[in-house]
């Protein structure tokens, strides 16, 4: 086991501090795997605290479409992010969450790299492959926003109290208070589709990615707000 963590140690810190972020992916995406496989927290492999918010960064040298996507991850976990331009993102949370958060950013990210790529053979411009992605991820977001106000609406017609989505918002809440209370902060910018076709294409594609059919109800399922709680 001591050899597996030293591992990941490893990928995570070609991960952080490498300028290629194709290879950083990579290796971020090995790492989460090998955490994944052996069921160890990144607070476990850098000898954290476990269960205290802590922050880990993720590279990323553009504001991009995955920016976007980060942001909805952790909003679905009850984490807060921050962008470092032209150097990474920042995640804040509790070490589970932000491992859920960074996780489906990387499986979302891949998924969405792969409908992508059936435009460039097509002959699509970068414009319109950028503002395919963004679409899909402005998709995502509508329906986790959508599917929580669903649980709320669901547990208030029963007389229940939607604990697993209070634990989501409370732990979203200290964790930008305790980013807010280590960096100065800025206002975050709206990512912007230069196509208007190929955004529209990412919201039609996007449908159903995080969607209440497809895990049936909140908190079922692979793909669900606040998994692993």
């Amino acid at each position: 086991m001591d050899n597996v963590q030293e591992k990941i140690r490893k990928l995570l810190a070609l991960a952080t501090g490498n300028p290629n972020e194709n290879e950083a992916q990579a290796a971020l995406r090995l790492a989460h795997r090998l955490m994944e496989k052996h069921a160890i927290s990144e607070a476990q492999v850098r000898g954290m605290p476990t269960g205290e918010i802590d922050s880990e960064s993720i590279p990323m040298a553009t504001r991009t479409w995955r920016l976007s996507l980060m942001s909805a991850a952790c909003l679905a976990h009850g984490c807060y992010h921050y962008y470092r331009p032209g150097h990474c993102v920042v995640v804040v949370g509790k070490p589970e969450a932000r491992r859920r958060s960074v996780s489906e950013y990387i499986e979302l990210a891949a998924m969405i790299d792969r409908f992508a790529s059936h435009f460039r053979g097509r002959g699509e411009g970068r414009g319109f492959i950028n503002s395919y992605r963004l679409g899909i991820v402005t998709k995502i977001r509508q329906e986790i926003v959508e599917a929580r106000r669903e649980a709320r609406e669901e547990a208030q017609a029963e007389g229940n109290s939607t604990m697993a989505l209070m634990v989501v918002d409370t732990s979203r809440q200290q964790a930008e208070a305790w980013a807010r209370s280590r960096v100065r902060l800025g206002n975050a910018r709206r990512q912007r589709a230069s196509n208007n076709g190929g955004f529209e294409a990412g919201l039609r594609d996007g449908a159903g990615l995080y969607s209440s059919a497809s895990r049936g109800k909140v908190g079922a399922g692979r793909l669900r707000i606040g998994a692993g709680r």
